[in-house]
């Protein structure tokens, strides 16, 4: 029987008698997941407008819309989740179930990575699974076909399995197996598919596509249209390689029929040379040609890939093939991210993610492991501890970096109105104040800070000093039922104040976390200086409340760099005895802006104490200009956001960049960006400036002529100048 689905469709319900199916392993007890935000939505699509006027009375197609060519998406970020999230994108016959439970009943992909710290979004392509609806019709017909992609997924040659087949050979796994298969309610559209997946990246911003099957090729064509694509992990990608104009190579030959490229503008390949991609393949892929057809196709899709990597990498780009018997890992099928050994599969992965963004993650031990705090809470910490301080001057940047990094507006109002409560109305309102300029000065660049949620109303009708009560037990892990004691029993309404207040007003408003509200709290702490015993009972609720002992490491480096030396060392002692306290490691003892000592090629020298640099720079002179020698070489450090003032240099310069990331510029020209393995030569006489970008340190080797006079100094690089 044919089924025509066109605007309408037909839902045939079969009841099934559902088998009570869990495996040993997943009957293994995991730790909670601990889920910050989920959801799911529609992106992208069409929608078709029918001429005519619509009567509600009497309902015809005359007038009416129908929204169609979408892609579902379900998404779940984890607490302290990494920065980039993970979009899962299936494969042919399938939909985001790929990305779930087994068929034998363990965590798929989509748990692994929340575990380990990643937000997940989990996609069903337009005219797919919980993305059906199609503005092109279609028919589907139930054809048997199982026993044939049994075949082609490699799990064996029916009827028996592969003798080294990572798959459980019950017949309930089989059964789930096959009824993750859902049809295509519509064609494949290249176009249709590619600008759903672009949107959803809008969406997100930066993230990994983590793809499956036949939506490789088509992972291809969405990071050529959408540079918030940062990686690619691609299983089994099985068709769809793209190559440039003029370079595209003769089908590969298969018993299943010739495997063809396609081709593309060499500008837009060039945009896959930009991010790092590595390409998964399973096992029993026939090594020459197999009268197998269902499992010769993917010893051309292999060859492909393998042609494809080598021609993405002549341009300057980062593709890795990695066949996975030839690793030493075995019996695979088409779907290694759900195989008995996925565990196995993830960690390789995670081990390639974390050698592409090592900024971005910490070594993963356990699954449980969480990264590095994100860019928001990092700004979150620098804003607060500068508010604290009083240090105007050097907030108005940070702010500037934090609404930058995906703070709101209303995110940040919320953080220094927080802090009023450990450091006094006067510095509240000074940071708001500060933070009322550098929105307008935004303004006037054009450039519009999105506002955010605003606070959600509070309805809770017990008292505010029951609720702050219950609000500090939870933060402290301890009841808050005993007799008041020390401050609390001397000055009893300060107790009052600190649950009604603080614990009640305060920290029951939404927009930040408890987590969030804890950064902000130590921060201060840290600040203002010799409230150690708050900081020590503010850094064990930052522990219960989910923050990682390297999170507070992260924290005490940041304090370093933005305060100074004495802050930083203070708050990493009240750390140190926090962590030992409680046997955690306590290993980390260099701040973030000093690490770079491990790698310098020369030493970093002295702190430069003239008035010719902004921020914390450091000097080591390496050749001194003499009578036979005209140049001289210095080693220069520059921490993040230290710059020189503008200068001339009679005779030129010459800088080579050794590590870091900094900023370079001439009067009249636009700032660059540099890397180490750079070069700059400023000419003689040309004014111009140097430093260290606003988040990364920055080193150089500066050699200078000096045949022709000394260096004249100039007017400071203002913070505007800067940020441009």
């Amino acid at each position: 029987m044919k089924r025509t689905i066109y605007k309408s469709f037909v839902v045939l319900l079969s009841m099934v008698s559902l088998t009570p199916f869990l495996s040993a392993q997943s009957l293994k007890k995991q730790k909670p997941l601990v889920i910050e935000q989920q959801g799911s939505f529609a992106v992208g699509g069409t929608v078709i407008t029918n001429p005519g006027t619509f009567d509600p009375y009497k309902p015809t197609p005359e007038g009416q819309t129908f929204h169609g060519d979408h892609a579902y998406v379900f998404y779940q970020i984890p607490v302290n989740a990494k920065k980039y999230p993970l979009i899962m994108w299936h494969g042919i016959g399938q939909f985001s179930k790929t990305w779930e439970t087994t068929p034998d009943g363990r965590e798929g992909f989509q748990n692994i990575f929340l575990r380990r710290g990643f937000g997940v979004y989990v996609i069903d392509q337009p005219r797919r699974g919980n993305a059906g609806r199609s503005t092109a019709p279609a028919t589907i017909d139930p054809v048997a076909d199982e026993q044939h992609w049994f075949g082609v997924f490699r799990v064996g040659i029916w009827p028996n399995y592969y003798d080294n087949v990572q798959f459980a050979r019950d017949s309930e796994t089989l059964n789930q197996y096959f009824r993750a298969m859902t049809p295509s309610i519509g064609p494949i559209d290249l176009n249709v598919t590619t600008d759903a997946a672009s949107e959803l990246l809008n969406k997100t911003g930066p993230a990994i596509l983590v793809t499956h099957s036949h939506s490789g090729g088509m992972g291809w064509i969405t990071a050529i249209k959408n540079k918030n694509v940062k990686a690619i992990v691609s299983y089994e990608p099985g068709s769809g390689f793209v190559f440039p104009e003029g370079e595209v190579p003769q089908p590969v030959e298969s018993s299943s029929g010739a495997l063809q490229a396609t081709s593309v503008p060499l500008d837009d390949f060039k945009s896959l040379t930009k991010i790092p991609i590595i390409i998964y393949y399973g096992d029993n892929i026939p090594e020459t040609l197999s009268p197998n057809a269902a499992a010769d196709g993917w010893r051309a899709r292999l060859i492909m890939a393998r042609l494809w990597r080598d021609v993405v990498n002549k341009y300057g780009g980062d593709v890795t093939v990695a066949h996975l018997p030839e690793i030493g890992i075995k019996g695979n099928t088409h779907f290694p991210f759900s195989d008995l050994n996925n565990i196995e599969i993830a960690d390789l992965m995670s081990k390639w993610l974390k050698d592409k963004f090592p900024q971005y993650m910490f070594a993963q031990n356990n699954s449980t492991d969480r990264m590095a705090l994100q860019p928001k809470d990092q700004s979150i910490i620098a804003i607060s501890a500068l508010t604290a301080k009083g240090d105007l001057v050097n907030l108005k940047p940070a702010i500037n970096k934090g609404l930058e990094s995906g703070l709101t507006i209303n995110e940040i109002k919320e953080a220094i109105v927080h802090l009023y409560a450990y450091c006094g109305f006067p510095r509240s309102i000074r940071g708001l104040q500060t933070f009322m300029e550098v929105v307008d000065e935004r303004k006037e660049k054009g450039i519009i800070d999105e506002t955010g949620p605003d606070i959600s109303p509070i309805n809770n009708e017990a008292s505010k000093y029951d609720r702050g009560k219950q609000i500090l037990a939870e933060l402290t892990k301890m009841p808050q039922d005993g007799k008041p004691a020390g401050y609390a029993a001397f000055a009893p309404v300060i107790e009052v104040f600190l649950k009604e207040h603080l614990f009640a007003d305060i920290f029951e408003r939404d927009i930040l976390t408890y987590a969030q509200r804890e950064l902000v709290t130590v921060s201060v702490i840290s600040a203002i200086g010799g409230a150690e015993p708050m900081l020590r009972s503010h850094l064990n609720i930052c522990l219960n409340v989910g923050l990682s002992p390297q999170q507070l490491k992260e924290f005490v480096d940041i304090i370093q760099c933005t305060l100074g030396d004495k802050e930083g060392h203070d708050a990493r002692a009240v750390l140190n005895e926090v962590l030992k306290a409680k046997n955690l490691n306590t290993s980390a003892q260099e701040a973030a802006c000093t690490r770079l000592d491990q790698t310098l090629l020369f030493p970093k020298g002295e702190k430069i104490k003239n008035s010719n640099f902004t921020g914390t720079a450091y000097l080591q002179m390496l050749v001194e200009a003499d009578s036979q020698n005209n140049n001289s070489i210095g080693n220069v450090t520059f921490e993040p956001g230290a710059r020189t003032k503008w200068h001339i240099h009679p005779a030129g310069q010459i800088l080579l960049v050794t590590d870091g990331v900094g900023y370079v510029q001439e009067k009249g020209k636009p700032k660059r960006v540099v890397r180490k393995g750079d070069v700059v030569v400023f000419p003689p006489n040309v004014s111009h400036w140097h430093g260290a970008s606003a988040d990364s340190a920055f080193v150089q080797i500066a050699i200078t002529g000096r045949e022709k006079g000394e260096t004249i100094w100039q007017e400071i690089v203002t913070d505007e100048e800067y940020r441009q």
